[in-house]
């Protein structure tokens, strides 16, 4: 009953053993347990952010002995990050000895100095980054790569040596979930992957706008969306093979560090003037729910209290009361609220294409509360006959030529003036001569193919104006401007230096206005400048869904940035009267409608130069085609399905760039050809028998048995004319 001396020294010092373990524990494993002190998960949300959701897919390349990249990694404004690590996977190679090393810069503050002892190595380095305060909306990392050789007389610029930063670089943080108390850092710190939720009953046409409009605005800046419909109460989604949302979140922590693996004699050989020691091991993060996949609703706040999801994320207000009203835009609202882990922005009201529009907006940084009224100016209209470059989302900032130095702009048919088309170029350059007075050589090029060169001849700006014919321009097209200077020879001594120039933004694109309509795909994008209607025919929510993806995807490219948009609902089966440019998903075309590809005639067969069959649209039931159609002299695009609207096929991804015509399949555009260029398709419809049907199958038996009656005649005039002249000889 009563325990001895002995056996209670040994509990005791069990206990103290116990205790010292557990003491040496990580937080992280603390963190899981029974330590009531521990942080709530509930109240952090962690964002791991890599390189493939900036857009760098394939990594980033520095090449030579001396490059630097510049990654800018976003995260809520004014926030305090905890626990932040960036992930570095990097591989290396050289194919000489030399003494290579890595650095890792903070704004301006280096974190980490890496020396590369092999000549080839591939590593992934834990970098803790803790205490940083966002002030701009993202956090600037910078990687340096650079060495030395032993022989002088190598350029390093010119070594057969480089790193490249892998896309699985990651930079992961949590936050408190008040930082993203406002739409602004709740856009910034929003994953790659977005849902839009639309209600699961039949949108109004102003809801089915403003899902297109926030849809189209994500994907500007580089999200991937999926539409569902919003779940029910058990939070299943009602989409057919559509996995419920995330909306319980796990656990999460940020990966630990490695030891420092270099020792502080390569560091010091590497950088001998710093003397800086090894990164020490970061401290661990504190735990959060993983945000992984950002949501966007549009419905009513009615919708939401159905389902629940009504509760602000700040807690201030009710969502009833987020329509505050603006002028020229009452009742347009977009708000803060719970539904999964992280915020999910609301978007509602009685205009609500006006609130989806702060989305992709330049101006939704004035949104610092967790509701506002959004009234998004449109911008200047663009003056005929020129697009200038500062009217272009494209880097015009200085370089350093030594060797080289390039730009490349990016020109879409969406930028251009309403109803014109791309004829020209117009290219400005400043190029500063250097101290040994060569000259540069100024080159242009048009889609990859060069169309103007000059020489500066030392003077400071170089001129270039060239001719864009007509069949070199497409939907997205691209000039790349190239500086080249010989850099002067010696003996190694020192390095050339580097003189500045600037692509100027007095430089513009030449446009030609275009009346006599679309004839390519392309060319629909500036005829949709002012304004486009979006023609859908009504019906179920599933049908809705379906429609709404289908034209998201397929009209991405082809209708401009603040563009007004309009959706108009037409009755199953009826023709509809567009009232200006349209986009149309029906049944039927639009009224007095001329297109490439007619679908009222029966079966249409599509073959090739030989006859052979390259598609029969009448057995392809899950299928799209698009086509460019003319209605009461507006120019269009016309997507019908080949087979019922709920087995239409809706494309992964797809461009309309070329052709008038396009087959669309699940995967994108399968088919794309023009009717009116050189005809290497040719378009049949065998349940139409027509005169001109049979003509054009019995084609060559028609042309033999016509050109052998005409030789027949020939011949029995002959015989008459000379038969009656023997006759006379004979007497």
């Amino acid at each position: 009953m009563f325990m001895t001396f002995q056996r209670a020294r040994r509990l005791a010092l069990s206990g103290a053993v116990s205790g010292l373990a557990l003491a040496a524990l990580p937080r992280t494993t603390l963190a899981q347990g029974a330590n009531p002190a521990a942080p709530d998960a509930r109240e952090r949300i962690s964002r791991s952010v890599s390189l493939v959701e900036l857009g760098l897919a394939d990594g980033a390349r520095l090449s030579g002995l001396g490059g630097a990249r510049d990654f800018y990694f976003p995260a809520p404004k004014g926030a305090r990050l905890s626990g932040a690590t960036l992930s570095l996977s990097y591989e290396t190679a050289s194919s000489t000895e030399s003494r290579r090393g890595v650095e890792v810069i903070v704004g301006e503050r280096t974190v980490r100095l890496h020396p590369i002892a092999s000549t080839q190595e591939r590593d992934t380095l834990q970098i803790p980054l803790d205490g940083l305060n966002v002030t701009n909306g993202f956090v600037k990392l910078t990687i340096r790569y650079g060495g030395l050789l032993d022989d002088k007389c190598v350029d390093p610029r010119f070594a057969a040596d480089h790193l490249t930063v892998l896309p699985d670089t990651t930079f992961s943080y949590s936050v408190e979930r008040n930082a993203l108390d406002s739409i602004s850092a709740a856009l910034t710190a929003m994953p790659r992957p977005v849902d839009v939720y639309v209600p699961s009953r039949t949108l109004t046409s102003d809801e089915f706008a403003a899902a297109l409009i926030a849809a189209k605005g994500l994907r500007q800046k580089g999200h991937e969306v999926r539409f569902k419909l919003l779940p029910s109460a058990d939070l299943t989604s009602s989409i057919p093979g559509a996995g419920p949302p995330s909306i319980a979140g796990a656990l999460t922590f940020a990966p630990r560090a490695q030891p420092a693996a270099a020792a502080t004699a390569q560091m010091a050989r590497f950088y001998p003037q710093l003397g800086l020691p090894p990164s020490a091991s970061p401290a661990t993060p504190e735990p959060g729910q993983a945000w992984s996949r950002g949501s966007v609703i549009v419905a009513t706040p009615a919708d939401l209290r159905a389902l629940g999801a009504d509760r602000p994320w700040n807690g201030e207000k009710q969502v009833a009361d987020i329509a505050a009203a603006s002028e020229g835009a009452p009742g347009a609202g977009v708000s803060l609220v719970r539904f999964g882990v992280g915020p999910a922005i609301f978007v509602g009201g009685d205009r609500p294409q006006t609130a989806a529009r702060l989305i992709a907006s330049p101006t939704r940084s004035a949104a610092v509360k967790a509701d506002v009224s959004a009234l998004v100016p449109a911008r200047a209209p663009l003056a005929p006959g020129q697009l200038t470059f500062d009217r272009l989302q494209t880097d015009l900032g200085a370089r350093s030529v030594v060797d080289r130095a390039s730009w490349t702009v990016s020109i879409g048919g969406k930028d251009l003036p309403f109803a014109e088309r791309i004829s020209g170029m117009r290219v400005d350059v400043a190029v500063a001569p250097d101290e040994a007075r060569s000259n540069a050589v100024v080159s242009a090029f048009f889609n990859e193919r060069l169309m103007d060169s000059v020489t500066t001849d030392n003077n400071v700006m170089a001129r270039l104006r060239f001719d864009v014919p007509r069949g070199m321009a497409g939907l997205n097209n691209n000039l790349r401007v190239v500086v080249q200077r010989q850099p002067r020879g010696g003996e190694c001594l020192t390095m050339p230096t580097g003189s500045p120039a600037q692509l100027l933004d007095s430089s513009a694109v030449v446009t030609t206005p275009s009346p006599d309509g679309a004839h390519d795909f392309f060319e629909l994008a500036p005829r949709f400048r002012n304004g486009v209607t979006f023609i859908v025919e009504s019906g179920d929510a599933a049908s809705q869904l379906a429609r709404l993806a289908t034209l998201s995807e397929l009209t991405q490219e082809l209708v401009p940035d603040g563009a007004p948009v309009e959706v108009v609902y037409a009755e199953p089966g009826a023709t509809p009267r567009p009232p200006g440019p349209f986009i149309a998903l029906t049944s039927r075309p639009p009224e007095h409608a001329f297109m490439p590809v007619r679908l009222d005639q029966g079966r249409a067969i599509i073959r090739g130069q030989d006859g052979a069959t390259i598609a029969d649209l009448g057995k392809l039931g899950d299928t799209l085609v698009a086509q460019v159609a003319q209605s009461g002299g507006d120019s269009g695009l016309w997507i019908r399905a080949v087979a019922d609207t709920r087995d239409m096929a809706i494309p992964a991804s797809a461009r309309l760039d070329r052709g008038n015509a396009a087959i669309i399949d699940r995967t994108g555009v399968a088919f794309a050809f023009s009717s009116e260029r050189d005809r290497l398709v040719e378009i049949a419809y065998p349940d139409k028998s027509s005169m001109a049907e049979l003509a054009n199958a019995w084609r060559p038996w028609i042309v033999g048995a016509l050109w052998l009656a005409s030789s027949l005649l020939l011949v029995m005039g002959a015989l008459r004319f000379y038969r009656p002249k023997s006759g006379q000889a004979k007497s």
